[in-house]
């Protein structure tokens, strides 16, 4: 077992509700590395899924001051993560309830304010900006 910090860090993901971002940096200090790479960041990430935490993006960035999400595997944000990053009718389904309460809650219609933005649904849109996020931070890693 690595370090009792990264069950502290495991048990924060559950009192925020299944969710919540740190630093590489944190999870680096949590798990007692010094350094952070390519092996450091899988040992890591086996410790978070031995704990029953997954992690967006999928493969962990080796710069300490980069922000990770991590989750609880059989938390609601899971699927909802799952669901945006992985294309298909059932997961565009999910996405779609989610959309569908969230707009309840907030009484926010689907079309766009400004009328420059074609009219399109909203999970597209969604998968459309994670990708759109998860290039830029590969690209940043690649650099």
């Amino acid at each position: 077992m690595l370090s009792e910090e990264l069950d502290g860090i495991a048990q924060r993901v559950r009192e925020h509700r299944g969710l919540l971002s740190v630093t590489m940096g944190e999870l680096r200090d949590a798990a007692g590395f010094g350094k952070l790479g390519s092996n450091v960041v899988q040992r890591i990430s086996q410790e978070l899924a031995n704990r029953g935490i997954r992690h967006f993006p999928r493969h962990l960035p080796t710069y300490q001051w980069e922000v990770v999400r991590l989750y609880e595997s059989d938390s609601v944000a899971a699927r909802l993560i799952k669901a945006a990053v992985t294309p298909g009718r059932e997961e565009d389904e999910v996405l779609r309830k989610a959309l569908s309460v969230w707009q309840r809650r907030n009484s926010v219609g689907t079309a766009p304010d400004n009328g420059q933005e074609e009219s399109r649904e909203p999970i597209e849109r969604i998968r459309e900006l994670l990708m759109e996020a998860v290039d830029l931070i590969d690209g940043v890693r690649q650099s």
